[in-house]
């Protein structure tokens, strides 16, 4: 349950499986909900001492993991090349969005068993070199315009796939310069099944063919990751690679995300749950109310102390800048933080969607609920 300490139990798990030697390992990775709550956690990180130890949102993730296929090709650029203002094509950086900015049926497609297993299936992919001739004519040097707009913008998938390829995407008017979440794990995808059969030895890993792997992976609000998504993490890692998955079920906020886990324990061979369900961070007063308005059950430990206050809109400007805590935040769902924004810019720093503060912990908080589904209200 929220406030159960699961991130504490991860990064104290990492400390005692490291401290007495039950993980051999050079390569850890941690994947968490952002890079808001990296920045939340770093001094944690510091104090555990945690070597060897890389910490990604999910985003940062799958670039790397783009360009780990790509370490083995000397004459083709880095993945990661393409979001720099200065890349080595001339063109317009592209630009990183949430799935949110997209239907939700075209991301449902993304990280469906259809999909997954459509890709799963070819025998052969075809996937471009992130080379000069895949984005411009070798005769004419001029840029082709199906993958190259007139401002200069890339549509990534367009310049990387082949036409087969393409057309197991979901159907939609895809924008140049942009790519989503989702996106981005459909080229890990390809890139896996394209190169994931030449990556291993009888001896494990090939680093020749493929730099970004890890023999432990641990992910934070896994809940909010598809099945697809988290059994392409586990493929990335090396043959005898162990995944640890935290997360509350009660809070994601996404319908492709994990709404039972036993939908993950059926997709393993071995897997073991453990539930914690006692909420030592929140008093007994924001737990009762939390109880009552989102029928959960969270066990609390007898804090009292921080009651909830309901509020009108209108007041939220006054009470909001009254407050002396030292960090405080206004959270809200994704599609009401423009209108709160437009309606008190002073309040703009510290509005914040729920997504996007997963995980982190403030000494007040103002919640508005409308537009919010239950869950992003629980969370």
């Amino acid at each position: 349950c929220a406030g159960s300490g699961k991130t504490m139990v991860l990064f104290h798990r990492l400390k005692y499986i490291l401290g007495n030697n039950h993980h051999n390992t050079n390569e850890i990775a941690v994947i968490t909900p952002s890079k808001q709550f990296n920045d939340f956690i770093s001094p944690l990180l510091g104090d555990l001492n945690l070597r060897n130890t890389h910490t990604y949102d999910i985003i940062e993730f799958y670039i790397k993991a783009l360009d780990g296929f790509l370490s083995n090709q000397a004459s083709a650029h880095k993945f990661s090349e393409f979001f720099d203002y200065k890349n080595w094509l001339g063109c317009q950086p592209v630009h990183i969005l949430s799935d949110e900015d997209l239907p939700e049926s075209i991301v449902e497609q993304y990280y469906s068993d259809e999909f997954f297993n459509a890709v799963m299936a070819k025998e052969k992919i075809k996937i471009n070199a992130l080379q000069q001739k895949t984005f411009k004519d070798e005769k004419t040097k001029v840029f082709k315009q199906r993958i190259v707009d007139k401002d200069l913008n890339v549509d990534l998938l367009e310049a990387i796939l082949g036409e087969a390829e393409r057309k197991l995407l979901p159907k939609y008017t895809r924008k140049h310069g942009i790519i989503h979440k989702c996106e981005l794990f459909a080229l890990c995808l390809f890139y896996f099944r394209r190169c994931g059969k030449y990556k291993y030895t009888d001896k494990g890993l090939n680093p020749d063919l493929y730099d970004f792997s890890f023999t432990l992976t641990m992910i934070d609000e896994a809940q909010d990751l598809s099945l697809q998504e988290i059994r392409l993490i586990k493929s990335l890692g090396q043959k005898s690679s162990h995944l640890n998955l935290f997360g509350d079920v009660h809070q994601c906020l996404h319908s492709h995300g994990i709404s039972d886990w036993n939908i993950v324990k059926d997709a393993f061979n071995e897997i073991d749950l453990y539930e914690l369900n006692d909420n030592y961070r929140n008093t007994s007063e924001i737990i009762s109310y939390v109880n009552a308005l989102c029928n959960t059950q969270m066990n609390d430990i007898g804090y009292s102390g921080f009651k909830v206050i309901e509020i009108a809109f209108s007041e939220l400007e006054r009470i909001f800048l009254q407050q002396n805590a030292k960090r405080k935040v206004i959270i809200c769902s994704e599609s009401a933080r423009e209108a709160i924004v437009n309606t008190y810019p002073t309040l703009s720093k510290y509005v914040y969607a729920a997504s996007q503060i997963k995980g982190m912990e403030y000494d007040c908080a103002f919640v508005v609920i409308a537009k919010m589904q239950p869950k992003g209200i629980c969370l």
